[in-house]
């Protein structure tokens, strides 16, 4: 009982420290301006044309799917995707292998994807949404999240640094429990914050532009394509092929549960930081020294062989992604359930090292 009172006091005042902070919510608020004006900017002009095709697919949903009606699965030649992602590089035999293995079943799903499916009407390809939504804003709702997981968590985690108590506290019966809970806590508070940055945006996102007459569309469909310029000759016409049948619904929904995993792993990963170094400059250099390194690993550095799959197995090569998740993308990370393998390695190695350190103070 008496352990149990000691948790619900720590936990009271650090909620309590981390209420009072203002900076938290002025970061916020500057996130949603910005997102608001990357909104107006990206595809706020397009609005009218954007409304005119939602109000012909609640109207007809036949006479807008006949409108522009175009097979781009029947007319697509898949050898030329698989050779668009190799581009000019040239593979070791065994991960040739892999990446002509891990394609070939794409054109399998492509060749077999029900009728309904490759047909179901949407007007999100006709403005590129499904691109701003995933691969610029939602992204962006990624980065901004993470920066204040990580500020929340070192502030924390630094807190009694900041007035020279850190040595008194941690020499007390209960100071290893108070890193625990603290670090809890400021995991909490963070991702609340992230909610209501992620609420307020997306909020303003869907009822500006209506969705609920494409929920139950497919993201592989015909009236769903990205156009492509590939080596600045011609415009490649590209229709998404998700690895299963994703619904629009179904899609956003998950993309909401890698993001939530990415920033579990983020909150780990700070508090790994906060931990190891003393020093608020040195736990901002880790971290944007081993971004930078996650990001080479996966977009930079090349290797002709399997490395290329392991090397992209990062969370910040997974956040570049974005937008083409649960589909092809580049040889190293096109195959199904890349993503949560991705997250899901980095969470797992972060425990153990965490629980060390907790266990070494």
């Amino acid at each position: 009982m008496k352990r149990i009172s000691e948790v619900k006091q720590i936990v009271y005042n650090e909620a309590v420290k981390l209420l009072w902070m203002p900076a938290f919510y002025i970061y916020v608020l500057m996130c949603i301006g910005f997102n608001i004006y990357l909104f107006c900017n990206g595809i706020g002009y397009k609005l009218e044309s954007i409304h005119a095709d939602i109000d012909a697919l609640q109207e007809s949903r036949d006479a807008f799917a006949n409108d522009i009606h175009y097979d781009y699965y029947g007319q697509s030649d898949f050898s030329t995707v698989l050779s668009y992602a190799k581009g000019e590089r040239v593979y070791s035999r065994f991960a040739n292998k892999c990446i002509d293995n891990n394609y070939a079943k794409l054109e399998s799903r492509a060749r077999t994807m029900e009728p309904e499916e490759q047909n179901s009407a949407s007007f999100t390809g006709n403005h590129r949404l499904h691109q701003f939504l995933y691969s610029e804003f939602i992204r962006c709702l990624i980065v901004e999240s993470v920066l204040l997981i990580v500020l929340v968590v070192v502030y924390s985690m630094h807190f009694e640094k900041y007035y020279q108590t850190h040595e008194l506290v941690l020499s007390c019966k209960y100071g290893t429990l108070l890193i625990k809970v603290k670090l809890f806590v400021a995991g909490v508070y963070s991702l609340l914050l992230c909610v209501v940055l992620w609420f307020s945006c997306l909020i303003m996102y869907f009822s500006v532009i209506d969705y609920s007459g494409i929920w139950k569309s497919y993201i592989s469909s015909n009236y769903n394509v990205d156009k492509r310029t590939v080596n600045d000759l011609y415009l490649y016409v590209y229709p998404y092929v998700t690895w299963k049948p994703e619904t629009q619904a179904a899609y956003f929904v998950k993309t909401i549960g890698i993001s939530v995993l990415i920033l579990i792993f983020t909150i780990l990963l700070s508090g790994i930081a906060a931990l190891y170094f003393d020093n608020d400059i040195k736990v901002m250099m880790f971290l944007v020294g081993g971004c930078c390194l996650m990001y080479c690993m996966g977009n930079l550095l090349q290797p002709d062989n399997i490395l290329e799959y392991v090397f992209k197995l990062t969370p910040v090569h997974l956040i570049t992604k974005c937008g083409c998740w649960f589909m092809d993308y580049a040889p190293g990370d096109s195959y199904s359930g890349y993503e949560i393998l991705t997250v899901m390695i980095g969470i797992l190695l972060e425990i153990p090292l965490l629980r060390r350190m907790l266990k070494d103070e």
